[in-house]
């Protein structure tokens, strides 16, 4: 396939530039981590208090476009030509959607995080009865429709863009139906640029973070002490399998670790099922849908203005900014693996699979983990799940049974996410930075592996991961801008089909009328 000369362009500038940026910024934080942190955080503050309303009232509007999307005839457009078929199985893209999305995360905070909101909620009375209620429909509302709605709507643009207009699996071609053929020009790159340097920071964070807990789950099952050197190492594993994963190409790589992991996933939430109180965990079900359900709404409005605003900007606003700027990479590999679907069932089956999981996942493992505490005095878990949150899977495993088998299979969950989370990141790089996408050359697949390894390290060895969490934070503000931009375009091309699609059917029923005559 020819590749057009402004495509060759703008690939080599947005490469160019996208390293050029990295280069100056991550030196900036590796030479000065301390300034570099308190410098994010001040910015981060500043963005919090006075544009939270932005975000959520952002995470409203896609809400609202994705329902309108998939209960209106809008839902019956396939996101391909009428003969294209989807690629890969309901299982196999529901799989490769949470493993690349939030899997990581709810492996991690599926139990601290609920404990964490019972022993400190924002409002009511901690340890109470209330505080158990609350604690899980926090979490759910934190990982649920609200978080996955941002996903959903920037891979639906993209894919729209990609798959009816037959622009590129890029971030600026869904600015066209505003910029037209400007996203050619400097402000196509930029955004580009800005997307690479999202997926970065995106990769690089959880990466840094996560090795960091991989350690201390290690040193909690098996000794493995905590140490620089022991994350280094950690990251070289995790780089190494994940090149092996890019060369191998996505159907033989990050499919089938991610369906892989899945598989361990289940089988997980089966043992902690069968081994905790199951009746409890049934009634629970039942009780913390219908609570999320019914608060859902309130929830997606609520600032804590009038009591916690604190306790909102740590946590609600954290994961909203911190989903925002993660739904580039994600969205963009989102788009990618589901060409053929229509409207309706991308936005349904991103939403549902995922979030069912989620609740699935946060009810088995929260619950059960409450339950210890609250009903079974087993204070000790809160109190380690309150001293490291890292650990709080582990503890809670310990204090379950003493099968030690489920610990190790979580280590091997978490590995894999962090494999697939980094695989797919890369491959997104590979996608707005080479002229081949997600086909691009070994060795540059291998070099910006290598890239975000290092990077990783060296900022585990100075000390500046606290920056990088901050500027994933900051990024998420000026990303809600373009994707707001992005939904204006995306929608006056929906409505203008729709109003084809209607002209065209009335002048179908004219000419059957007139042929009747």
């Amino acid at each position: 396939m020819k590749v057009s000369p402004w495509k060759l362009h703008h690939k080599s500038l947005v490469c160019l530039g996208s390293l050029s940026v990295l280069a100056v910024f991550f030196v900036a934080v590796i030479i000065a981590p301390q300034a570099s942190t308190q410098l994010f955080n001040d910015i981060k503050d500043t963005i919090s208090v006075h544009f939270s309303w932005f975000y959520m009232g952002s995470v409203a509007l896609f809400m609202a476009i994705l329902a309108y999307c998939a209960f209106s005839s809008a839902g019956n457009i396939k996101l391909g030509q009428p003969g294209d078929r989807p690629e890969f199985s309901y299982f196999s893209w529901g799989a490769m959607l949470f493993s690349t999305g939030m899997g990581i995360g709810l492996v991690f905070f599926g139990v601290a995080e609920p404990v964490m909101h019972y022993m400190s909620p924002p409002v009511v009375d901690a340890q109470s009865d209330v505080a158990v209620r609350d604690a899980i429909n926090i979490t759910f509302f934190h990982w649920g429709v609200n978080a996955w709605a941002i996903y959903t709507i920037v891979a639906l643009v993209i894919s729209y863009s990609a798959y009816r207009k037959g622009l590129p699996i890029e971030m600026r071609s869904a600015l066209y139906p505003v910029l037209g053929d400007k996203i050619h020009g400097p402000i196509g790159q930029f955004v580009d640029i800005f997307a690479v340097l999202a997926t970065v920071v995106g990769i690089v964070t959880p990466l840094g973070f996560g090795v960091q807990q991989i350690n201390a789950g290690l040193e909690y099952v098996f000794g493995f002490e905590q140490s620089i050197d022991h994350q280094i190492l950690l990251i070289a594993i995790i780089g190494f399998v994940t090149c092996i994963s890019l060369i191998l190409g996505l159907k033989r790589g990050i499919k089938l670790l991610s369906v892989v992991n899945i598989a361990v996933a289940i089988a997980l939430m089966l043992y902690v099922f069968l081994v905790s109180e199951s009746t409890y965990i049934l009634n629970s079900t039942i009780e913390n849908v219908g609570n999320y359900l019914t608060s859902f709404i309130p929830l997606t409005f609520e600032t804590y203005s009038y009591s916690n605003p604190d306790w909102f900007y740590g946590w609600t606003l954290f994961y909203w900014a911190w989903w925002i700027a993660f739904a580039a990479p994600t969205g963009l590999f989102i788009a990618r693996i589901s060409k053929g679907r229509t409207i309706r069932e991308f936005v349904v089956g991103v939403l549902v699979i995922p979030v069912g999981f989620s609740i699935a996942w946060i009810t088995v493992f929260g619950n059960s983990a409450i339950d210890l505490i609250h009903n079974q005095g087993v204070t000790e878990l809160g109190t380690a799940v309150m001293e490291n949150s890292s650990t709080a899977l582990f503890k809670f495993f310990e204090v379950l049974s003493e099968w030690n088998i489920a610990s190790y299979l979580a280590l091997f969950s978490i590995f894999v996410f962090f494999i697939t989370t980094s695989d797919s990141g890369t491959l997104v790089i590979n996608t707005l930075t080479s002229e081949q996408q997600e086909n691009a050359p070994v060795y540059q697949r291998v070099f910006w592996v290598v890239a975000i390894s290092v990077i990783t390290i060296m900022l585990l060895q100075s000390g500046g991961m606290g920056a990088i969490q901050s500027v994933l934070v900051i990024l998420g503000c000026p990303f809600a801008v373009i994707v707001t931009v992005m939904c204006i375009g995306f929608m006056k091309d929906i409505f203008q089909q729709a109003k084809a699609t209607e002209a065209l059917k009335l002048s179908h029923e004219r000419y059957a009328s007139d042929k009747i005559s």
